[in-house]
């Protein structure tokens, strides 16, 4: 089930709006009457849109809110009903209900569904709304921002985890991410950015994948009032002991994971002994009878993807 936090926020009162308008965009319906409330009517159908990303069909650039004192309703717009979409999310949901096991823990969990959406979905513009839901992913494999987090939410729910849609900025422009609880923890996770630093790699890059508000500050902005903290200093490198500070560890954590079948591993380097590009190059080398494909390295990260046969 998918956490709606955005509705946990809300008085009462306002909650009663937001399930009727709720209600009424499942059904598709073109005019859904509402009880009163003080929200802004944008951010009450923003915040249903960030908490079901499963409304794919809700045209968020066009709707009108009618306040007529004693009736006050929204007239909706839809994009065309799609079956085929439809049928690929239960899918979806099915299959990646199958590669999360019961044995695993939430931070597996979490990782193998973003390993595996990060290798079946890819950026890129549709129609200007399609790639901003999840329908994008489902009819052509691409989304932007918005589409991409929305589709990890959903399954991430699926699946039982905790995982919301934040909105910002970064580099600029408006942008979409997710965060994600684990351990009782909230943490931040951008899908997008780690799928853009290494496109032809076919993988996510784990940069953005489970890390704290001190990370992402430095080139991601967001209303720290409207979301949970991130202030674990633990993070994916740390809960997997991915941090090397030598050739020596570098090796035996590229040879570990080559022996578990792995196709891939993340590997933080220390950032009291940082690594170039050129030395990193070298230890590849060194490394190539190990079945080494390829490397994709964040320098100012410090933070290498290593590709494996």
């Amino acid at each position: 089930m998918v956490y709606t936090y955005y509705r946990h926020r809300l008085s009462p009162q306002d909650q009663k709006a937001y399930d009727q308008l709720l209600n009424g965009l499942r059904h598709r319906q073109t005019v859904i009457d509402v009880p009163y409330t003080k929200l802004v009517p944008t951010d009450l159908m923003q915040g249903i849109i960030a908490d079901h990303p499963e409304l794919m069909d809700v045209d968020f650039r066009s709707f009108q809110y009618v306040d007529l004192y004693l009736k006050k309703f929204f007239r909706m717009t839809y994009t065309e009903y799609n079956s085929a979409a439809v049928e690929k999310l239960e899918h979806m949901k099915k299959l990646f209900l199958s590669v999360v096991s019961d044995d695993m823990d939430d931070w597996d969990k979490a990782a193998v569904i973003y390993d595996t959406l990060g290798s079946m979905i890819r950026y890129c513009f549709i129609d200007g709304i399609t790639e901003h839901t999840i329908k994008g992913f489902l009819t052509e494999g691409t989304a932007v921002c918005d589409g991409i987090s929305k589709m990890y939410q959903y399954l991430c729910g699926c699946c039982g985890l905790d995982c919301i849609l934040i909105q910002g900025t970064s580099g600029g422009e408006g942008h979409a991410w997710n965060l994600i609880r684990l351990d009782g923890h909230w943490y931040q996770v951008d899908m997008t950015a780690d799928l853009r630093m290494c496109e032809a790699a076919g993988h996510p890059a784990h940069v953005l994948f489970c890390r704290n508000d001190e990370v992402f500050a430095k080139d991601h902005f967001w209303d720290h009032s409207a979301y949970p903290a991130c202030t674990q200093p633990d993070d994916y490198f740390d809960h997997y002991q991915l941090t090397v500070a030598s050739f020596f560890q570098f090796s035996s954590s590229v040879i570990k994971a080559r022996m578990n079948s792995s196709r891939k591993i993340n590997i933080r380097f220390q950032t009291d002994t940082p690594v170039t590009r050129q030395r990193l190059q070298k230890w590849m080398l060194l490394m190539s009878i190990t079945g080494v494909l390829s490397v994709v390295f964040a320098e100012e990260q410090q933070i290498a993807l290593i590709l494996l046969q």
